[in-house]
């Protein structure tokens, strides 16, 4: 005997709130991870965390859903207005958090704990009422096909849609309505099935109006907090499916940061990009074919352009969000004089150890301008294997430079990175003087290092500083090459691809400074 249309009508919204807050849980997961990440790095602790949290929470809420015998349907839009609640304005109460006070970890733990049993009630909560129209077993697989479908549209919807259109805070508010439309439809729905569908829809109202009013709000509060968070007032914020970009001005001070890290400010940032640049290109003498990987912001373009003789210049940088600021925004294109433009400069959105295992040309020189490496995305561009591929893409007489870190901030992943360009370079042993190590005070930043690398010896002594420079001379390139007793060679390892210590030696670092 077929079933009556209004079972089956009730059986399909069912369904279809299980699906919808599927990825609601899937996104919230996301979000938390991506701005745990974002606001006290290393993304993999940050997400196995995160994950764990969530899931064992999950465990809670599904053990708890034992104790709700009555009005399961009525139990499970309060548990959806609940979550509605916590997940949309969750991004908005985490930054606060960051913004005013030290706790921020604990704050992330404990509302990824609490969302997450409020989470863990919902299936077992519908899947219970949906026996009431449905044997168990053909319930367990409507309830939990339509879950794990759910799961892969957040999954598939959160990097590609709902975080590069609408960034971290407006992505949670949008995610929480859709929690609350479920609650919203299902009161609508089965409001004669439900003791109390009045005191129901007046919360759906109060978190909906909350959630809408968040969303109209976004932007001031976004600007409030970014008062708060940098020193300097905010003139440009874009959040890519890669990174958040903010450049921040005051006077004649232009600053970027990425992910709140700075990456120059215009009124010292010559020091680190000739430092960065021109030793390399001297130790070649006449390089014709340059490779920069990251330096989407163009200055590092500029000092290489500086060369006679360069022919070719290639920039392989990932995000194209960053490129496209450092060809576009009006104040990049006059701090980097408008390179990027250059018909010798070509353009590649690629991971830059992708781009040199896929590519098989040769280089005069590599540069690498690379964030930090505080997270294991990075890390691995700080590995013998990345400088590996780099040397086998130099020509002979070809030379290598990578940014390095503080050797005063951080000390042990400075001279790390060292360790792994030296083993990268030197399968035999080198000569004297063909890993070269350095380090120039940059005020915005501090004491910042570098290492050149040759399959000779760097030729410092024959250095022309024929290129207009402000900064770097043989004084200062003189100065560069020595290392007081705080910041010397200390006894640490090289870092690989599956042994990444380079990140944990950063991050110990960084944290004596950063408690």
């Amino acid at each position: 005997m077929s079933e009556a249309p209004d079972t089956v009508q009730r059986v399909r919204v069912l369904l279809a709130s299980i699906f919808v807050v599927a990825l609601c849980s899937i996104t919230y997961e996301l979000i938390i991870g991506t701005l745990s990440s974002y606001l006290l790095g290393n993304s993999v602790f940050q997400f196995s965390i995160i994950i764990g949290l969530y899931m064992s929470a999950m465990g809670v809420g599904s053990y708890l859903s034992r104790f709700i015998e009555n009005d399961l349907l009525d139990k499970f839009m309060w548990v959806e207005i609940g979550v509605g609640f916590l997940g949309g304005t969750s991004t908005a109460v985490l930054f606060g958090v960051f913004a005013y006070s030290p706790w921020v970890q604990y704050a992330i733990w404990g509302w990824t704990f609490v969302l997450g049993i409020l989470v863990g009630l919902e299936i077992p909560l519908l899947t219970r009422h949906l026996r009431e129209y449905e044997q168990l077993r053909i319930a367990l697989a409507n309830v939990l096909s339509w879950d794990y479908v759910g799961a892969l549209g957040g999954s598939l919807a959160f990097p590609l849609i709902l975080l590069p259109n609408l960034g971290l805070l407006n992505t949670a508010v949008v995610v929480g309505l859709l929690n609350i439309a479920v609650a919203l439809g299902g009161v609508a729905f089965f409001r004669k099935q439900l003791k109390a569908p009045r005191a129901l829809l007046a919360a759906v109202s109060v978190v909906a109006m909350i959630l809408i009013g968040l969303l109209f709000a976004s932007k001031p509060y976004e600007s409030f907090l970014d008062r708060k968070l940098f020193a300097d007032p905010v003139v440009f914020k874009e959040q890519s499916p890669y990174q958040n970009l903010t450049i921040t001005a005051w006077n004649n001070d232009v600053r970027l940061f990425i992910n709140g890290n700075i990456q120059f400010s215009s009124v010292d940032e010559y020091r680190y990009h000739e430092a960065l640049v021109h030793p390399v290109m001297y130790a070649v003498g006449a390089p014709k074919r340059v490779a920069v990987m990251g330096g989407g912001d163009g200055l590092a373009i500029r000092e290489i352009l500086k060369f006679p003789g360069v022919e070719s210049v290639v920039l392989v940088d990932l995000d194209p969000a960053m490129t496209d600021l450092g060809m576009e925004h009006p104040t990049l294109r006059r701090l980097n004089e408008d390179r990027m433009r250059d018909p010798r400069v070509q353009i590649v959105h690629e991971d830059a150890m992708s781009y040199l295992a896929n590519h098989r040309e040769p280089f005069d020189v590599v540069i690498a301008d690379l964030p930090d490496p505080n997270n294991e995305g990075l890390a691995k561009l700080y590995s013998v294997e990345f400088y590996r591929l780099v040397r086998q893409r130099l020509r002979p007489g070809g030379a290598f430079v990578t940014q390095s870190t503080s050797p005063y901030f951080s000390r042990s992943a400075f001279w790390s990175i060292h360790a792994s360009v030296t083993q990268a370079f030197c399968a035999q042993p080198c000569e004297e003087g063909a890993i070269l190590p350095y380090h120039v005070w940059v005020p915005s930043f501090g004491d910042w290092g570098f290492n050149l690398a040759m399959t000779r010896p760097v030729p410092v002594s024959q250095f022309p500083y024929s290129v207009p420079a402000r900064y770097l001379n043989a004084a200062t390139m003189a100065a560069a090459l020595t290392f007081p007793p705080d910041n010397a060679r200390t006894d640490v390892q090289a870092s690989r691809l599956m042994e990444p210590r380079i990140l944990s030696y950063y991050l110990r670092d960084w944290e004596r400074f950063n408690p």
